[in-house]
């Protein structure tokens, strides 16, 4: 597979780069890539949500006033959940969110979230790029050349720190390495960019899961 390659100064064509088919062509699995997404946001999860119950609140366990004769509902102790101040029945309790995924439906998810990409035509290949003043505004007009969206996730592994940082002040586009992909942006993503070098890298690295290792 042939996509065009981009120069991100200007927004001209720079070539065209060749892409594995097994890794960016192959055939997309929609509940793999469901189930990447929900574990991710799964295990983002703190789980330290917490309400008292009756027998955690602190008052007095005596009966508030007697069974019958004062002509009122039947009433226990000060604790029930059914009172002001009392406990939360069935409230939250601290777990355990994760979901654990294997290795193999991890990487067969991810090729199937940038093969899906790629079909719709989100993902474009761009050369390696630099912000050498680092500001902010000269990133921000590099980015405006090539895309419209407000929402980039931008693939590059060899950045340097005065570009990562001018793309970090930007809040609508998101820097990754190939290596720490995040499954949700990637989906939610209006347009990727992807280096050449991020290209190869890729390749690489799912090259074993396209063997069937």
């Amino acid at each position: 597979m042939k996509l065009d390659c981009y120069s991100l100064k200007n927004g001209a064509s720079a070539g065209s780069v060749d892409l594995n088919d097994g890794i960016f062509g192959s055939k997309v699995n929609d509940h793999l890539v469901y189930e990447a997404v929900r574990a991710e946001l799964a295990n983002a999860r703190q789980g330290t949500a917490m309400a008292k119950a009756r027998s955690e609140v602190s008052g007095s366990r005596s009966k508030l006033y007697r069974q019958k004769g004062k002509g009122r509902a039947r009433a226990g102790y000060s604790q029930s959940p059914t009172r002001v101040g009392g406990g939360v029945a069935f409230g939250p309790r601290p777990r355990d969110y994760r979901i654990r995924l294997s290795k193999r439906v991890r990487q067969a998810a991810m090729i199937s979230l940038l093969s899906l990409k790629v079909s719709q035509g989100v993902l474009r290949v761009v050369e390696d790029f630099e912000c050498e003043s680092g500001k902010t505004k000269d990133m921000h007009a590099m980015l405006k050349a090539m895309t419209a969206s407000q929402r980039v996730v931008i693939i590059a592994n060899k950045l340097g720190e005065k570009t990562r940082r001018a793309i970090r002040n930007i809040p609508w586009v998101k820097c990754y390495d190939s290596a720490r992909l995040v499954y949700k942006d990637l989906f939610y993503a209006k347009e990727i960019l992807v280096t050449k070098s991020a290209v190869a890298d890729i390749e690489a690295h799912y090259a074993g899961a396209v063997k069937g290792e």
